[in-house]
């Protein structure tokens, strides 16, 4: 579902019929398609769109509340029973009753108690202030910015910008995406639009700034439990995260990603839902690990073929869906699977998207460091230990001439490593990438791409029971994956697991790095040359890279990939080269 909420800042504005019109008109620019709503109530309009069953703005207690949630809450049932305990009476025990009479109890306390992917929003008609929140992983955005004369939230950044907006780049962000990849929470590429933090909630008074108060507090506990305890209690809470997210009789499709998390997924999943596929990128190196995976598993599997063709007509709309850019080029992969499960009537996927984070395994070749370790030229700084926090891509000498100017950031994932530097490097690994990596730069467009397509993307590894359990695992059975092996003995033999073991981490990857050297190179030339970005760049050293890269096989993929991706971001945001922003339907017909 797509939201956008504008409220003004002083009781005495209202809205014209011109305001309430440009606020349509930026809902149009939304990803999401299917039914729409709009409602307005003196200080405050919304409108929705939505895929599903679209019910209206949830009026409670004496109609003085109007709540509007967005996701999927994953522990309804122990929510109405914890509120009949407290003589809580019901009428239909839908979702949003349960967390209509879960606010009216605990307030904001509530929050804290919700668990799953969400976005929701409450207005107090009767003392003028709008309170939120966003659930604890980040997989769903909230978007805002604010004027003197009005706050307005979003789903999708690209609904912030008007027809009028001369966009600015943040610098900080601009700096960041160029060092480690991707825009961190809570910036945006976009100078005055910021994102609301994963795991927070806000209050917001007329005539007051907005406050931001965070209730999620990850930690992991330095007196650990019992394995064998452990190991039988996880799988259980792993078997119910799986089963609560499916629906029976509806198809599925698995994508594939890390083979043993994607074996342990599909083993539990087939149990419940007949109809389980599993889905890859047609990547000839993959090929046969897909295909034997699903062999074990006695269920389907599909190969997604992608030309080169494809991938040069499609990126810019990737870019368009995604409001940052990104520099791994999985996102693109996922962005056909998508495209192709909604195609062929699959509305429902499953992901084992956080299993790194919540697990604890950052295996060699298996981590988003070791992607640019094997031969790096001169301007590209070398990894070294996989779990310490990321060095810039760049070198500072290349920085001279490609920026002019020496700029480097602090990475969002070295910030919170250090609220806990006593601790292990594995523990600060996931800490750092539970609050920075994992919402800032996979669930966010993981959860756009899916959406854009009207696909459902469920990610049962980040559910709160199950971590709650995994973080009191010990680092000798994070190493040795404990977790998944007990899951997945039970059905494969010692061999078979072996194997699984021994298969490196494969993302179903586009073999764009050879594309860019042969197929795509004048593509991704003419880019370059076409694209405004003198202010911010050479554009003569970035067609040096680019060349560079082409007659050198030994010149890394990732600096000139991660500056390609700018230019094209700069192409459809800044410039409106491709006019996206009046166009209301811009997927493949």
């Amino acid at each position: 579902m797509g939201l956008l909420t504008v409220l003004l800042q002083e009781e005495n504005l209202l809205f014209s019929k011109d305001h309430l019109r440009d606020i349509r008109k930026k809902a149009s620019r939304m990803n999401h398609r299917g039914k729409k709503q709009w409602y307005d109530d003196c200080h405050i309009a919304l409108s929705r769109h939505c895929s599903g069953e679209l019910n209206q703005p949830y009026h409670f207690h004496h109609d003085r509340y109007i709540l509007i949630v967005e996701g999927l809450i994953t522990n309804l049932a122990s929510l109405h029973s914890y509120l009949v305990d407290q003589s809580f009476s019901f009428t239909d025990s839908s979702q949003e009753e349960i967390l209509a009479n879960l606010y009216i109890h605990k307030k904001t306390e509530s929050f804290s108690m919700i668990e799953g992917a969400f976005v929701l929003l409450i207005w107090d008609r009767e003392e003028k202030v709008l309170v939120g929140a966003r659930d604890r992983f980040g997989k769903k955005q909230l978007y805002y910015t604010e004027s003197d004369a009005e706050l307005i939230f979003a789903s999708e950044k690209k609904s912030l910008l008007f027809s009028h907006y001369d966009e600015q780049i943040d610098d900080y962000s601009f700096y960041h995406y160029l060092d480690f990849g991707y825009v961190p929470e809570p910036n945006s590429l976009t100078k005055g639009i910021k994102q609301v933090k994963r795991g927070h909630y806000f209050i917001k008074r007329m005539k007051e700034p907005t406050q931001f108060i965070r209730y999620d507090h990850r930690y992991f506990p330095r007196e650990l439990e019992r394995e064998s305890i452990l190991t039988a209690r996880s799988k259980e809470s792993f078997q119910q995260a799986v089963e609560s997210r499916l629906m029976k009789g509806k198809p599925y499709g698995l994508l594939y990603r890390h083979p043993l998390s994607t074996a342990a997924l599909g083993q539990v999943a087939k149990n419940q839902v007949k109809d389980l596929r599993i889905l890859s990128i047609d990547n000839e190196k993959i090929n046969p690990a897909v295909r034997e995976l699903a062999e074990a598993l006695t269920i389907d599997y599909s190969h997604i073929p992608v030309t080169p063709d494809e991938f040069m007509a499609e990126m810019p709309k990737v870019i368009w869906l995604l409001d940052d850019p990104f520099a791994s080029p999985v996102t693109v992969g996922q962005y056909f699977l998508y495209q192709w499960a909604k195609e062929n009537n699959i509305e429902h996927t499953i992901s084992d998207l956080g299993y790194e984070a919540i697990a604890g395994d950052y295996g060699e070749g298996q981590n988003i460091f070791s992607r640019v370790r094997q031969v790096f030229p001169r301007l590209i700084k070398k990894r070294t230990d996989p779990l310490q926090a990321p060095l810039p891509l760049f070198e500072k000498g290349f920085k001279q001439k490609l920026l002019k100017k020496i700029i480097t950031v602090s990475s969002a994932e070295e910030r919170f490593m250090k609220d806990i530097e006593r601790e292990s490097s594995l523990l600060q690994r996931q800490f750092a990438d539970i609050h920075a990596y994992l919402p800032g730069n996979k669930l966010r467009f993981m959860e756009k791409l899916s959406s854009s397509q009207r696909v459902t993307l469920l990610t049962p590894f980040l559910d709160e029971q199950l971590f709650e359990l995994l973080r009191n695992q010990t680092e000798e059975e994070k190493r040795r994956r404990a977790f998944l092996r007990a899951i997945v003995s039970e059905q494969f033999s010692p061999r078979a697991l072996k194997a699984l073991l021994e298969q490196p981490m494969n993302h179903s990857e586009l073999p764009i790095e050879r594309w860019l050297r042969e197929d795509c190179y004048e593509w991704a030339q003419q880019l370059i040359e076409i694209s405004q970005i003198d202010d911010l760049m050479s554009k003569k050293e970035v067609l040096k890279l680019l060349k560079n890269f082409k007659d050198k096989r030994d010149q890394a993929f990732q600096p000139i990939w991660t500056i390609l991706v700018f230019v094209l971001w700069h192409l459809v945001y800044v410039e409106d080269f491709y006019s996206f922003r009046d166009l209301v339907q811009i997927h493949r017909s």
